[in-house]
């Protein structure tokens, strides 16, 4: 800091000492010429104050004097005064003109992006802005930064572009990036969104907008790195974060226009024009609307189809580039299963099985996350009497198989709870035998490994309850108390953190329900106050009953 404030110091006096030298030599009827390698000197010196003072101000809350807006400000306004001191010396041929005049435009060009960038560093640094009121000013003090450069290029004379550059992709990406920051998640409050409403231009019609500009603003004969269109892509998929945006737009309106971009993106690289400097940026683009739609829990068919085709799209493009570039990666195959899972459409269990044979064929192994999303597309089809659950169990004997092999993946619960979901949810005559075996099954891995995924909760006790209270019969009453008494031992002993919760009970009174035994009614009272004096002597609200156990109840008293 000291340091710091030292050199600004040691600034002053070097733009002193020009100054007074100047008016000195006009005074005694001079031209007032001063070696031009001088004048440059203290531009770049003025350049490099702009940039500590843009790092300095990340951790420090100093003087305003001393703030990058400032220091540029001041900047501005040295070369704005001796520009056409400058411009006469390079004119009449001044033997130091030879200046490295490409060293002063890059210590410039430096300079305008530290000032573009100094804060939104510092609220990278600080975990984000306030809120979004406070990163929609920051935007918008860029935006007039990144204006005021291009202006003053676009208004200086051939011969001084040095002193006055022109926005570069660096800068237009920094502009795009601070838009990009107003969308971040964290700023979606009800508060914020009221604000964001108001907005005559989203940011991420910005952040559009610049990419626009500076596709159309760069020489044709340069090369754009598709890093920034990135950028913009991942901008337009922070949408979705934000209810005053889609809910004032059609449905998959953002994903559908990210893609767009995305799109146009990779057509002018396989033209030239735009080139990755990371061969990661491209797959890291596809993944930001394949996470779009993956959000996009209503998209259904038209969704899941939109994925897939980018995931095809994906292939060819990697093929085409010889396998450089947009390679699907772990994370792209995981939000393709996602959306398939999500899409509830017929066809959805076929289609993610086709997708976890597609990873082998670019190396890829599937995780446990991805054997989950294909037996939960199979859970949440329309068409899931057609397919036999056996289908679903394959997908777990697999990950056994793999687990036996090299403990690669694991069948954890929540894998044993899809399958077992999947014969509760059918009309596999096997279901409640079925459900039962993969129960013990687990119980015994954890009880071999104690390795807490495998150790059964309340999900895979439902689903087992499930799939019992679906037989009808007196036995599956009993089987149902057997595994809830089972769960309340377990927990009262601290065998298990699991404790049964109003769904277990509402899963043995929908058994109740379905077999109507001639102690039901009793069966159910007890049940109901076996809930009340659980929930009252543990203080644990989650066994309380909720309308769907009175809603059994009544059913079973009628």
């Amino acid at each position: 800091m000291e340091l710091a404030v030292e050199a600004f110091g040691v600034l002053d006096q070097m733009k002193n000492m020009l100054r007074d030298e100047f008016q000195d030599k006009k005074a005694k009827g001079g031209s007032g010429e001063i070696n031009i390698e001088r004048w440059h000197f203290a531009i770049q010196a003025h350049a490099d104050c702009v940039m500590i003072a843009s790092r300095i101000f990340i951790e420090n809350d100093i003087n305003s004097k001393y703030a990058p807006a400032a220091q540029l400000r001041d900047l501005e306004d040295f070369i704005s005064t001796h520009s056409s001191t400058i411009a006469g010396l390079i004119e009449t041929g001044n033997p130091s003109s030879g200046a490295n005049e490409a060293e002063i435009q890059h210590r410039l060009e430096k300079a305008y992006f530290c000032s573009l960038t100094s804060e939104l560093i510092l609220a990278k640094e600080l975990g984000g802005f306030g809120d979004l009121s406070d990163a929609l000013m920051s935007a918008e003090t860029s935006e007039k930064i990144f204006k005021r450069m291009k202006r003053r290029s676009e208004d200086s004379s051939r011969n001084l572009q040095h002193l006055f550059p022109s926005p570069k992709q660096e800068h237009y990406d920094a502009l795009i990036q601070c838009w990009g920051e107003c969308l971040q998640n964290r700023y979606s409050t009800a508060a914020s969104n009221l604000v964001m409403k108001k907005l005559n231009v989203f940011p991420h019609d910005k952040a559009s907008d610049i990419l626009f500009q500076m596709e159309n603003y760069i020489s044709d004969t340069k090369q754009i790195d598709g890093a920034i269109s990135s950028n913009v892509v991942w901008a337009w998929s922070q949408s979705i974060y934000w209810p005053a945006i889609y809910k004032n737009e059609s449905y998959l309106y953002s994903p559908m226009a990210a893609e767009k971009i995305l799109k146009r993106t990779m057509d002018q690289y396989e033209l030239g024009r735009i080139y990755f400097q990371n061969n990661t940026s491209a797959t890291k683009m596809y993944n930001f609307v394949l996470r779009s739609y993956s959000k996009m829990h209503k998209g259904g068919k038209t969704a899941m189809e939109r994925s897939l085709a980018l995931l095809d799209d994906m292939k060819q493009r990697y093929d085409q580039s010889g396998g450089l570039i947009a390679r699907p990666d772990d994370f792209s195959f995981g939000l393709v299963l996602r959306t398939i899972s999500n899409s509830g459409t017929k066809d959805a269990f076929i289609q993610a099985e086709s997708i976890l044979k597609l990873m082998g064929k670019f190396g890829l192994m599937p995780r446990e996350k991805h054997y989950l999303a294909a037996m939960r597309a199979f859970l949440l089809s329309a068409n899931q009497n057609d397919i036999d659950p056996a289908s679903v169990e394959s997908i777990l004997d697999v990950v056994k198989q793999r687990y036996k092999d090299d403990m690669s993946v694991k069948p954890n619960a929540a894998i044993y709870s899809a399958c077992v979901s999947a014969y509760a949810k059918s009309n596999s005559s096997k279901s409640s035998q079925k459900a039962v075996l993969l129960l013990e099954e687990l119980k015994t891995l954890y009880e071999e490994t104690g390795d807490s995924d495998f150790r059964p909760d309340n999900v895979m006790y439902g689903a087992v309850l499930d799939s019992i209270s679906k037989n009808g019969t007196e036995e599956s009453v009993n089987q149902s108390m057997q595994i809830l008494d089972e769960m309340e031992k377990n927990y009262d002993s601290k065998q298990t953190t699991v404790a049964p919760n109003r769904y277990t009970y509402t899963s043995v009174l929908h058994a109740i329900s379905k077999t109507k035994p001639t102690n039901g009614v009793a069966l159910a009272e007890f049940l109901m106050k076996r809930m009340d004096d659980r929930s009252r002597s543990l203080q644990d609200n989650s066994v309380r009953p909720d309308k769907v156990t009175f809603s059994v109840l009544l059913d079973i008293l009628s």
